[in-house]
């Protein structure tokens, strides 16, 4: 029986301070709605100006407010309605499908910190408490550089009433937009949660919250029933404007819904927390329904539907994505800065990108890139793209690159090879040179043919060529510039043609002919470099290079695997990392570079580089780099709103770029992996008094967000950072991704400390406990505030929005998808087995990986979800497997690693590119993106390798199909937190054998070692020798071989499945 809950209920009616007192207020159905109450009021400036500020942007049409009796108020001439601006355009909003998911990604939007006030055209009346403000069309006089047509309403976080001289603060301050009143009746129903964890709650706990929106009535159905008559707020033209969110208070389960999704009549059954939203009038039961989901709807999750797939492979992934578009090969030696890019087609772009070639000003270099722009281009006239017929690399990952056509009866076949003198003590501005060599086949056996080359250098547009002995020289106002060197082999055909060097060669059947082209980094001017650089010859210096190349690599970790791929990309990005790790001139430090052309030291990004060259070994280049980040310490500071830069790791000596707020917080995480991996008690005493410094900043700048109400209320903020900017969008606000790193780097920098010894770690672990704590407590809280969202399957979780006070989706993938929610389980700051990492998953899975907003659309959904969901737009930057290896979820790990890499590899040349965009198959960005290929490098690496705590697991997530019968696998000389390690698998799984040879860490051992054999037909393990003996700690169930920390030498292993 229903009765009314007014004794009971809690109704919560958010009326802001500036709602006159005592006022009853009734709501007409489209009557404008009123969306002041649901901001912030703030005063400014000596109570100059007031109005309110909202946390997401409002369509402002017009403005009431209103004052005490009594009060002396301005002229209508002496006030103005200003409102908040950085970005918006004055236009209209443009149409998300008609830019795609990728470019709305980087949109800029306003916040609360940037920006400024601007004064509204439009006209002021006076009413009898106040005044009334209405608006003119935005335009150029408004806003600068406006064009095209304007709109009536203006588009901001905040707006104010302002004068200057004082005005009293207002009664009552309404704000209107195209969101007029509706009516609603929901039913919320409550019962048995699904999820087990959770526990249902008293009925006299619950109580009701609403967001733009207000409560009409609520009565009780029972104790397991609310009925509420709701005002909503409702925008005609985009739903997402001034949307009405309703809390669900709770002692257990609180959450939110979005009351359109109800008004719509949607069913919103939140199945783990056991509750079911639906109209006033549907009369289901929350039983009911579920049984209608199950028997009806047929939906699965996407999480589920891969738990009964097939596991994933490399060549399903490869085949089910589109064809790409080709990507250009980078060409670089160690620390180098004189790199040249190689298109497909065959041409060399010499680099001369203007900011590094000023950090670290040299004459050796920077000053002889004489030509103008970034580039110089040298175009060769070999055939065209469509006689290509591939590109590979010496050896499958060495750096002397074969590129080949065919065009009638003759084969055209490129080799090139950057080089220099002392590969082994190449410097940051040391000079190099590209050999070319081109070799021409007629493969007919009776037509003569006549082979062409046509050679041009480009610089700000085509120049103009001299040939003068062998020497191209461009004719340029300063005085003709060396751009190549040809060398005829012998012969002298090379000639001027129309600005131009020409080469034609009559091949007579099944003759050939090779030339070199010399292309040196830097305008050679003196006669004895020109003979130097002449004197290169491309065989020597392809084996010389090759050779060094070869040694570098073998020095460190090894991985082998079925997949040649695979294999050979593992050791490309060897080279890859220490090309973009560019050094000092006055010092053995490194910079990160992120990417090799244009991208700079973005910490949080080359921490991903660094980390990876710490677990291959490369131990002494990884200190390097943090050593660049101790000694730029303090520096430069990261966008935000910091009280100062003391302690901050971001400055990189003029290398720092992009202002990302996560970089403090990962460079802690690096610095403490680099302790672990090395356990280098030399560099901790060094490093120590600025690792101590880097916790104290993260100490202070928290202060600044840890104050309290009158009442001793906390806001969301509480114990924070400040608010700063997020990454390539730099709106600030308190961001998720990076209050999460800088928690993350926090915890395990304090751990290394007080590993250490150090006198300071106990005390800072505390510290990084009491962040953590303040940090969940605003993730809770918003996780609450946020509607919950609809799976695939028809149910709803809840969602944890990217930054505090977003009540919902955030504005593009970058914000929504790349920088969200995913890195709370990533970084272990939710348990793997928490609720709330399953619905993280959940909903990236199902909405955000493939998707018009926020993803890659995919149209043919039932035949591509399987290979091209699990990954970002950035598919190798986003941790997205690791929630799903630290939940031992293999299957979806490996779908996850697999599916983003083959988006990304280009086999020919062996590198991953950074984004696929606006679509799949569509490079863009700057290679090598490195730090994108260390987290594919590192996902491999976990296969074989993860240290979780005090314990080792080795062969956790390899491919059942890696260890077919005939295959052998393993990684060489890991370096792991317990020292180096080697692992090999043999498998003879026809005879039902599978052998393991094991040689354990023993630096500092683990706990335990937990070894795990997939057998590639899901077979139960039956018995297990080790070095000959019988071993019973086993848990077949899930595939695991327990064995003791204090293993000493090498360990037989012999599984046997009969």
């Amino acid at each position: 029986m229903k009765k009314s809950l007014l004794f009971s209920f809690v109704l919560l009616l958010v009326w802001g301070v500036w709602a006159r007192a005592g006022l009853a207020q009734e709501y007409s159905p489209g009557e404008a709605f009123d969306i002041a109450p649901f901001g912030i009021p703030i005063s400014y400036g000596d109570g100059k100006a007031h109005g309110p500020r909202w946390a997401e942007p409002r369509k402002v049409r017009r403005v009431v407010v209103e004052f005490d009796e009594g009060q002396t108020l301005p002229e209508s001439g002496q006030v103005r309605l200003e409102y908040w601006r950085r970005t918006w355009n004055g236009k209209a909003d443009p149409l998300i499908m008609e830019r795609g998911a990728g470019g709305v990604g980087w949109d800029a939007v306003d916040d609360w910190t940037n920006g400024r006030w601007i004064a509204a055209r439009g006209r002021v009346e006076r009413s009898a408490y106040g005044f009334e403000f209405t608006f003119d069309p935005t335009c150029a006089q408004e806003i600068a550089g406006m064009e095209g047509q304007g709109v009536s309403y203006r588009k901001t976080l905040a707006v104010r009433i302002s004068s200057d001289s004082r005005i009293p603060a207002p009664s009552r301050f309404r704000a209107y937009t195209d969101s007029v009143c509706k009516p609603l009746r929901v039913r919320i129903r409550f019962g048995s949660p699904a999820d087990g964890t959770i526990q249902a709650d008293a009925p006299g706990s619950r109580r009701l919250e609403v967001f733009n929106g207000h409560v009409a009535a609520v009565r009780e159905d029972g104790d397991s029933a609310i009925e509420a008559d709701l005002v909503m707020a409702a925008d005609p033209v985009d739903a997402r404007y001034d949307r009405t969110i309703v809390t669900v208070r709770s002692s257990t389960r609180p959450f939110s819904f979005a009351a359109d999704e109800v008004a719509r009549g949607d069913r919103i059954l939140v199945d783990d927390l056991g509750v079911l939203v639906t109209g006033g009038d549907d009369a289901i039961s929350l039983d009911a329904y579920r049984e209608v989901l199950r028997r009806e709807f047929g939906g699965q999750t996407v999480y589920d539907r891969v738990a009964a797939q097939d596991e994933q492979t490399l060549s399903r992934a490869w085949n089910d994505m589109p064809l790409k578009r080709p990507l250009y090969f980078v060409h670089g030696l160690p620390g180098n800065r004189n790199t040249m890019r190689q298109t497909p087609n065959g041409d060399i772009e010499v680099s001369a990108v203007s900011r590094w070639f000023e950090v670290q000003r040299s004459p050796r270099d920077s000053d002889r890139k004489l030509w103008k722009g970034d580039w110089l281009r040298i175009t060769s006239g070999l055939p065209s793209d469509s006689l290509r017929g591939g590109r590979e690399l010496q050896e499958g990952f060495l750096p002397v690159l074969r590129t080949w056509w065919q065009e009638g009866p003759l084969y055209y076949e490129q080799k090139t090879v950057l080089t220099a003198p002392l590969l082994n003590d190449v410097t940051l501005n040391r000079p190099t040179v590209l050999l070319m060599q081109i070799r021409v086949v007629n493969t007919s056996d009776s037509v003569a043919a006549d082979a062409k080359l046509r050679l041009r250098s480009h610089a700000g547009g085509a120049e103009n060529l001299v040939l003068r002995k062998g020497r191209a020289l461009a004719v340029t106002p300063e005085g003709q510039r060396l751009r190549f060197l040809v060398n005829a082999k012998g012969h002298d055909d090379f000639v001027e043609d129309r600005g131009a060097v020409a080469w034609t060669a009559n091949l007579r059947p099944r003759r050939s002919r090779t030339v070199q082209i010399t292309i040196p980094s830097v305008t050679l001017s003196t006669e004895d470099e020109i003979d130097f650089a002449a004197k290169f010859d491309f065989d020597a210096e392809a084996g010389r290079v090759g050779a060094f190349w070869r040694t570098i690599t073998a020095r460190g970790t090894q991985i082998v695997t079925p997949e040649p791929w695979i294999n050979d990309f593992y050791k490309s990005h060897v080279r890859h990392l220490l090309v973009n790790c560019l050094k000092e001139l006055d010092s053995d430090v490194l910079h990160a570079h992120v990417g090799t052309a244009h991208y700079g030291v973005y910490p949080n990004e080359s921490i991903m580089m660094i980390s990876d060259l710490d677990r291959r070994g490369y131990h002494d280049e990884a200190r390097r780099n943090y050593d660049a980040f101790l000694r730029y310490q303090g520096t430069v500071s990261m966008p935000g709103n910091f009280q100062s830069a003391e302690g901050q790791f971001y400055g990189a000596g003029g290398h720092e770029t992009g202002g990302y707020n996560k970089s403090h917080g990962y460079v802690m995480w690096g610095m403490a992996q680099h302790w672990r991996l090395t356990r280098d008690r030399e560099w901790m005493a060094r490093a120590a008094p600025g690792l101590v410094k880097a916790c104290e900043w993260v100490i202070r700048e928290r202060q600044a967000t840890m104050s309290e109400s009158a009442k001793g209320d906390r806001p969301l903020e509480y114990g924070w950072l400040p608010a700063g900017s997020l990454e390539d969008v730099t709106d600030y606000w308190h961001w998720l991704a990076t209050n999460s790193a800088t928690v993350w780097g926090f915890q395990a920098l304090a751990d290394a400390l007080a590993e250490s010894g150090h006198v300071e770690g106990k005390r800072l672990q505390s510290e990084a406990k009491a962040f953590y704590e303040d940090f969940m407590r605003g993730v809770t809280e918003s996780r609450i505030l946020c509607p919950v969202v609809r799976l695939r399957d028809g149910t709803y979780v809840p969602k944890i929005p990217s930054r505090l006070y977003e009540r919902g989706r955030a504005h593009g993938w970058l914000r929504e998808t790349l920088e969200g929610s995913l890195f709370l389980p990533a970084y272990g700051l939710l348990a793997p087995d928490a609720p709330e990492t399953k619905w993280i998953m959940k909903d990236y899975e199902d909405n955000l990986y493939i998707s018009d907003r926020y993803g890659y659309s995919i149209p043919a959904y039932d035949a591509f979800w399987f290979s091209r969901g699990g990954f970002s737009m950035q598919a190798n930057l986003l941790d997205g497997p690791l929630p799903y290896l630290w939940r031992d979820d293999v299957k979806h790990y490996l779908r996850a690693y697999f599916n983003g890499f083959a988006s990304a590899f280009y086999p020919e040349i062996r590198l991953c590119n950074e984004h696929s965009l606006p679509e799949l198959g569509y490079p863009a960005g700057d290679h090598f993106k490195t730090s994108d290929e260390a987290q594919s490098t590192y996902w491999l690496r976990l296969m074989f390798v993860n240290e979780q705590g005090g314990d080792l697991y080795l062969g956790q997530a390899i491919p059942r199909y890696w260890l077919a019968d005939g295959n052998r696998i393993g990684i060489e000389r890991a370096a792991s937190n317990f020292g180096p390690l080697s692992l090999a698998y043999t498998s003879n799984a026809a005879a039902g054998e599978v052998r393991i040879t094991l040689d354990p860490p023993s630096r500092n051992r683990p706990e335990a070692i937990y070894l795990r054999i997939r057998h590639p037909q899901e077979q139960p393990l039956k018995s297990v020798l080790v070095n000959g003996r019988p071993y019973e700690k086993i848990d077949r169930a899930k595939e695991w071989i327990i064995l003791p920390g204090s293993l000493e030498g090498r360990q037989e292993i012999l599984a046997r499945y009969r």
